[in-house]
């Protein structure tokens, strides 16, 4: 007879309630793997729109993650990194893994979907994958070169670390706007450039994480003559404005979206999923990158969190979830 397993999930159920639930799991398949949770990672501009009801309408089938349950806008599971060990079968058993699922302490998925952990790479830091998966995405989006001055607006998560692996270019120059003072004081601490009024340089590629058409506007103003704006944000149902009408159109700038399912065209001969998730566990060899994990909140105060999120959004560059 095969084990029952248990679990507890969080699952937002209106656009002011997130709550605990506990339910049974499937039995596992030949095919499949039971994980027991260690970490999983917040991100704080896409959840918070989901955890508010604010996805549009038209975007129900797109932003579904693989192992969500429920439906848009309520009631839904939802989140998507997660880092845990294998307990069945035993041929797996105690092997780290990253997968794309909510956040739940137990759970069981499909062989083929999980990520094996490299060494070199500690499973904490494991759950940074998607992040920056999507930071080599932009990059390539964006077309950074050897020398280029490089703006990024807003110093979250993927702001700061966009900024480690840019800095890390030879001879590329980054400077960054952020308005919150927590966030200002952490650049300044690990030598970040701050921009301010004072510089009069324009921008070769500008990235916008904020989610702020202000910031968006911001980006646009100071790229130079045909500088492209890679924006990151992403908006939900909330309305955008920009003003076009100055040198947006007479010194040919372009905004260019980034989403990290799809590859760029330009890379499609030479590359798959497979070679960036490769290169993406390279660059999570580096141990600075453990800095960027701020903040850590447990699996059980999960729900409490994000029922202060939808009133106060906080000043960490993130929150990691641990589970044991």
């Amino acid at each position: 007879m095969k084990e029952t397993f248990f679990a507890n999930a969080l699952w937002h159920l209106s656009e002011s309630t997130s709550a605990m639930r506990e339910e049974t799991l499937p039995v596992p398949k030949e095919d499949e793997l039971v994980i027991q949770s260690y970490y999983s990672l917040i991100s704080l501009g896409t959840e918070w729109l989901v955890a508010t009801g604010r996805v549009p309408e038209t975007l129900n089938q797109v932003m579904q993650v693989p192992y969500m349950q429920g439906t848009f806008p309520f009631p839904v599971k939802y989140g998507y990194s997660l880092v845990g060990k294998i307990v069945a079968p035993d041929s797996h058993r105690d092997q780290w893994v990253h997968v794309m699922h909510p956040h739940q302490d137990q759970c069981v998925v499909k062989a083929e979907d999980v990520r094996f952990i490299p060494s070199g790479v500690h499973p904490r830091r494991a759950v940074l994958f998607p992040t920056v998966e999507t930071i080599v995405n932009a990059i390539w989006d964006g077309r950074v070169a050897i020398g280029d001055r490089v703006l990024i607006l807003g110093f979250g998560l993927l702001g700061s670390m966009l900024w480690r692996v840019l800095s890390r270019i030879p001879g590329v120059q980054v400077a960054v706007i952020e308005e919150n003072p927590w966030r200002r004081q952490w650049a300044r601490e690990h030598d970040v450039k701050l921009w301010s009024d004072g510089l009069d340089v324009t921008y070769d590629v500008a990235f916008n994480t904020t989610r702020h058409g202000q910031a968006m506007q911001k980006g646009l103003d100071l790229l130079g003559f045909e500088g492209r704006l890679v924006e990151l944000s992403w908006y939900g149902i909330e309305p955008v404005t920009l003003h076009l009408g100055q040198t947006f159109h007479s010194q040919r700038k372009q905004i260019v979206s980034s989403q990290v399912a799809h590859l760029p065209a330009d890379h499609l001969a030479r590359w798959d999923f497979e070679r960036r998730s490769s290169l993406v566990w390279d660059l999570l060899q580096d141990p600075t990158l453990d800095d960027y994990l701020t903040h850590e909140v447990p699996f059980a105060g999960l729900a409490d969190l994000f029922n202060s999120l939808r009133s106060d959004r906080k000043e960490f560059l993130t929150f990691m979830v641990r589970y044991r």
